[in-house]
């Protein structure tokens, strides 16, 4: 039926009908499948942005480096001249005044004031050289010369310091000693005061921190003083700076910063041609195409229902009338056997 028909008290929708609904959704699918093709261009069009910036930022990364790396450097050669400046080793000395007559007295380091422990079954350690001050004023440890031997073989000592309640391993640069290779000589600044008549550990960094050198040997290794550079600290003198000043210039780095243009990306590779199961398979994930379905199986429903109702409705009419013959026949026989017997009984 084209434009639907009554029956059984319901009406049924047509062609003419269905056509105009499938045409709705049609429509409402046509401009769902228009809104997903620009938000798909504006996608690419994000995503194009993001790989140009993605590639200036390599790009710019990739020329910044060796400058970069060049400042790293800058900054440890002055970090290294801040540590200079901030050391001792730089102090200027106190000024020294000495009587005609006085005779320095040197500081005093005795064989047993050298503290030499065994660690393992070949290592040793030189953990204290105690020195003692014989004279009437104060003096001042500034350089300190060791040479540590296994007979007339040098040995090259290692430093520990003691931190935290532990001895660690470190650089004998980064505590303020050097060694001398060729003749086997350490040389330490351990820049100590000793009072008049007290004894001091010599064996310390920079920084007053106690050091121990450890050495692979057989045997005891023997330990040689080889000389010990100090100064004089006389009490009650009373000095007054002069008029002095020192420049210092230090070269402030600057970070250049240069304008790149970012190279055009190159285009994308060629796409294969798909195959029908692929274009299937791609027009089967668009959610338009998933509606159309939705919407058909929906629409096969109600059909189906409305038929299955007008059939029940159609066989329930037949019923009644196949119902209404057979009773009127029965009448009819009833009434026929009732005028026979009328018959008979009156004969």
């Amino acid at each position: 039926m084209r434009n639907g028909y009554e029956y059984g008290g319901e009406t049924i929708p047509g062609l003419s009908e269905i056509a105009d609904t499938l045409y709705g959704i049609a429509e409402a699918v046509n401009l769902t499948g228009t809104v997903t093709q620009n938000l798909t261009g504006q996608l690419n069009g994000l995503a194009q942005a993001l790989y140009l910036i993605s590639d200036s930022a390599n790009q710019t990364k990739m020329e910044l480096a060796p400058t970069l790396n060049q400042l790293k450097t800058e900054k440890a050669s002055l970090e290294d001249v801040l540590l200079t400046f901030n050391s001792k080793t730089v102090v200027p000395f106190n000024l020294e005044i000495q009587p005609q007559s006085a005779e320095p007295q040197p500081l005093e380091i005795l064989e047993e004031n050298i503290a030499i422990e065994q660690l393992d079954a070949n290592l040793w350690a030189v953990t204290a050289i105690n020195a003692s001050n014989l004279a009437d004023h104060s003096q001042i440890a500034y350089c300190l010369s060791i040479q540590i031997k296994n007979g007339t073989a040098n040995l090259e000592p290692k430093a520990e310091v003691y931190v935290n309640g532990e001895w660690q391993p470190a650089e004998k640069t980064l505590l303020g000693l050097q060694y001398d290779r060729h003749g086997g000589i350490l040389y330490l600044s351990p820049w100590k005061k000793l009072n008049v008549s007290s004894s001091a550990n010599l064996l310390v960094d920079w920084a007053g921190r106690p050091v121990r050198l450890t050495v692979t040997s057989q045997a005891k290794p023997d330990v040689e003083i080889k000389e010990v550079d100090y100064a004089e600290l006389y009490e009650n003198v009373e000095i007054t700076a002069t008029e002095g000043q020192t420049e210092c210039s230090i070269i402030q780095p600057h970070i250049v910063i240069k304008n790149v243009t970012a190279p055009k990306p190159p285009p994308p590779p060629p796409q294969p041609e798909k195959t029908l199961m692929e274009i299937l398979m791609e027009y089967m994930q668009k959610p338009e195409v998933w509606l159309l379905l939705l919407l058909a199986v929906v629409l096969a429903a109600v059909l189906f229902k409305a038929a299955k109702k007008a059939k029940k409705k159609r066989q329930a009419k037949l019923w009644r009338e196949k119902t209404v013959e057979t009773e009127k026949a029965d009448v009819e026989e009833l009434l026929k056997e009732i005028e026979a017997i009328e018959r008979a009984l009156s004969s």
